[in-house]
């Protein structure tokens, strides 16, 4: 089941039934990974923190790193920046996205990059605030907006947003990061993402999977039908849901997956 992606003027995913084309992603190996792929998890696990971030990112996942070679990946959680080996839980599975282009020294680079933000704090206040800050970008590059949008709430929000993201541009969290910046900033490294752009801090981890900043290589998973998210852009399941509403329910029940 293919699947066209579409994120509206408010950051959230609307899926649609698409064609497929060229071959169907499958299940990975470890062996199949690369340096420099990014990895983006989603867990089944009933977790408040989980479910707190897919409910105020929009998305289906909740975590992201960088693979960097035998078996490790740097990430940013509450504990703070570390490379660790890549674990992947029952109920879990971890989405590989793919800089296809990349060549050895690009590699090298990227996974440097990622390893510097090591023993980073992890930037709770950024991460809080990132929200507001992406609405504001999404919001900034739709086309479809009418003049008048400004007059709502949405619109009010967006407004804080750029506050924000100038702000940060200005005053960049020091010596703190969350996960998905840890991407935007290791590939700003090789020029991929224009450093103003890394700056804005705009990007969850959902939005790296859907925004075709990277080709979707496959998944790892201890099973070979893990327990896919309704909303995850990449499962094979049919489209049952479209487009994300926020539920606090959810994040208090620990069962954030998705709504119709």
């Amino acid at each position: 089941m293919a699947r066209a992606i579409e994120i509206d003027e408010n950051g959230k995913t609307v899926l649609t039934d698409g064609i497929m084309f060229g071959p169907k992603p499958k299940r990975l190996r470890q062996a199949d990974l690369k340096p420099g792929d990014v990895l983006i998890w989603y867990s089944a696990s009933r977790s408040r923190i989980s479910s707190t971030i897919r409910e105020f990112s929009g998305g289906a996942y909740s975590h992201i790193g960088v693979y960097t070679g035998k078996n490790y990946s740097v990430d940013a959680g509450p504990e703070g920046v570390t490379e660790t080996p890549v674990s992947i839980a029952n109920g879990s599975y971890v989405q590989v996205m793919r800089k296809s282009s990349l060549d050895p020294t690009e590699q090298a680079i990227v996974v440097a990059a990622a390893r510097k933000f090591k023993d980073y704090r992890y930037a709770w206040l950024d991460a809080i605030t990132l929200p507001l800050r992406r609405r504001a970008y999404w919001r900034r590059w739709n086309p479809h907006r009418s003049k008048w949008d400004w007059i709502t709430g949405s619109a009010w929000l967006a407004l804080f947003g750029r506050c924000l993201i100038s702000l940060r541009q200005r005053h960049p969290p020091s010596q703190k990061i969350f996960c998905s910046h840890v991407i935007v900033e290791t590939y700003a490294s090789i020029g991929y993402f224009p450093m103003k752009l890394a700056d804005s801090g705009v990007f969850t981890p959902n939005d790296l999977a859907v925004d075709s900043s990277f080709t979707y290589i496959g998944w790892l998973s201890k099973t070979n039908k893990p327990i896919w998210h309704p909303l995850d852009p990449y499962s094979p399941e049919p489209v049952g849901q479209r487009r994300w509403r926020f539920s606090l329910v959810r994040i208090l029940r620990g069962t954030s997956i998705g709504g119709k």
